[in-house]
């Protein structure tokens, strides 16, 4: 059973935790379907002592994800997210105001719906699947509390023209997607 949210409705939650834990569990339900199989999915959306250290730093992949689900250098903790991180937080510093803004509250969602999974409060979950999982946080997470469309012109340029060519093919094809549905290009 699919998970529907409104997520205008979500933006309007007083926390993005909150916000962060529902989508945690529509993404898990959404890998449990595409496997062939529900499960019912519950448990602490918080982050323990093993996670909690580094989850405001670009670490957090390798110290966290990677060290709970080793893929090795291709996989989505090294090869996508770590990388993806240092290339924002080069470019953080030069976005408006709201874009900072933005950033930082998209990358504390992305990083809050990993942290169940990565401490296995679901169970072990293989390298593809926590790449497909991680995909699909990206559409919420980019458009949670402060969708990134109703960003500044100039910041959606610089997310696109120099942020994005730098990242893995896949995820220059996961955030284009979603920036190609803003209408200020």
């Amino acid at each position: 059973m699919w998970l529907h949210y409104n997520w205008l409705e979500l933006r309007e939650m007083k926390t993005w935790k909150v916000a962060a834990a529902i989508i945690n569990v529509s993404a898990l339900l959404m890998l449990c379907e595409c496997a062939g199989t529900t499960t019912m999915v519950r448990g602490n959306f918080g982050a323990t002592n093993k996670c909690v250290s580094d989850v405001h730093s670009c670490s957090f992949y390798l110290t966290c994800v990677d060290a709970n689900i080793p893929c090795g250098g291709k996989g989505y903790a090294r090869y996508d997210a770590f990388f993806t991180c240092l290339i924002f937080q080069k470019y953080v510093s030069k976005l408006t105001k709201a874009g900072q803004n933005w950033a930082s509250v998209t990358d504390q969602c992305l990083r809050e719906v990993l942290v169940s999974v990565a401490e296995k409060k679901y169970g072990r979950i293989s390298c593809t699947a926590l790449k497909r999982f991680a995909f699909a946080t990206f559409q919420p997470c980019f458009n949670l509390l402060h969708p990134v469309c109703n960003l500044p012109r100039n910041d959606l340029k610089l997310i696109k023209n120099f942020i994005v060519p730098q990242l893995t093919a896949k995820l220059q094809k996961v955030i284009s997607s979603i920036l190609n549905k803003c209408r200020k290009f």
